[in-house]
């Protein structure tokens, strides 16, 4: 019997060597070298520099620390990232790592912040990425608790948390969905899309209802603070909804901001009208606001009106307006209307 004696330690013996190699490799996969062999397959895809801390890869999936993705173009030490996130979990294993095939499938990215930085005219000065050839194809990527800085020139930066959602490549296109979550800002809704190889795409957020003060409409990036000089004193509950796009190799971008009130007080400064906005839609557009089918209540009765704010010429603002009217007071009509 002693054989069997023997026979079970020498697979005790194995077993323990082996045990301890496995954890030597597994380890060795957790280096700089795996962490870089994966930057380097996700910037292929990606299309610019990309940097990992490390990467600690396991049997069934692997976890990522300190992603970070950079700008098109960028170069030197000096070179900020757009996008930091210190959790990342993939579903490359140890097996993926082995045969040299570590490029992620799938990202869940938590506690991302995602900068975006704008000049004071509301270029994007951050230069996303652009395919000119044939690169793999991005990961499908969920996002969870992140936040995303819009960050313009001559503003305080606009910060927007609890985002999470999904980006995925469709027909050569980056397509977000997601959703906001935030204290301040309330629940929105995203979808987007960029065309790599267009440098062009847009992005609409929805918010089905919004209480609204005017220090929120003037932290709203990229609309002119005049537009809240001829348009002011909103407070209320509204829908609204952005939309964002851009086309062109310089970015050109263009917003249009729609404000649906369901019951919103207003105040017109340039015919001095004071009221309660109870439907229609008010439309800004640089430097254009447009007031369309706009229901409200003023001066004791009902005003109904659709008109334009356009102040392109610095010097003089030209404004149309069509209004009618019911049951008004007028000696509650402002004196100004003589």
């Amino acid at each position: 019997m002693k054989w069997v004696y023997r026979l079970l330690i020498a697979f005790a013996v194995t077993g323990l060597v082996l045990v301890a190699v496995g954890e030597a490799g597994r380890r060795l996969l957790a280096s700089q070298f795996v962490a870089a062999q994966v930057a380097t397959r996700l910037a292929q895809a990606y299309g610019a520099p990309v940097k990992l801390d490390s990467v600690d890869v396991g049997l069934n999936g692997s976890s990522v620390e300190g992603l970070q993705l950079f700008p098109a173009g960028s170069t030197g030490g000096d070179a900020q990232p757009w996008v930091k996130v210190a959790d990342v979990k993939t579903d490359v294993s140890i097996w993926d790592a082995l045969r040299g095939q570590a490029i992620p499938r799938e990202l869940t990215l938590t506690g991302a912040v995602m900068t975006l930085h704008f000049d004071s005219k509301g270029q994007l000065l951050t230069q996303l990425p652009k395919q000119t050839g044939e690169h793999s194809a991005l990961p499908e990527v969920h996002v969870a608790d992140s936040q995303l800085i819009i960050d313009q020139d001559g503003r305080a930066p606009l910060v927007l948390s609890g985002i999470s959602g999904s980006l995925q490549t469709r027909d050569g296109a980056l397509v977000v969905n997601g959703t906001i979550e935030d204290s301040e800002w309330g629940e929105w809704t995203i979808d987007a899309h960029w065309d790599q190889k267009k440098a062009e795409g847009s992005a609409t957020a929805v918010c089905p209802q919004l209480t609204l003060a005017q220090s929120k409409l003037e932290a709203i990036p990229f609309v002119p603070a005049s537009i809240w000089q001829e348009v002011n004193e909103l407070d209320g509950d509204t829908r609204i909804e952005f939309h964002l796009s851009a086309r062109g190799p310089e970015n050109d971008f263009r917003y249009r901001l729609t404000l649906n009130p369901i019951r919103t007080h207003l105040h017109v400064p340039a015919i001095d009208l004071r009221g309660m906005l109870l439907g229609g839609s008010v439309v800004v557009e640089p430097e254009v606001v447009y007031l369309r089918k706009v229901v409200g209540d003023a001066a004791g009765g009902e005003i109904y009106a659709s008109g334009d704010i356009d102040f392109r010429n610095e010097k003089r603002s030209r404004l149309r307006f069509d209004v009618t009217a019911r049951h008004l007071d007028l000696v509650a009509l402002p004196s100004s209307w003589g």
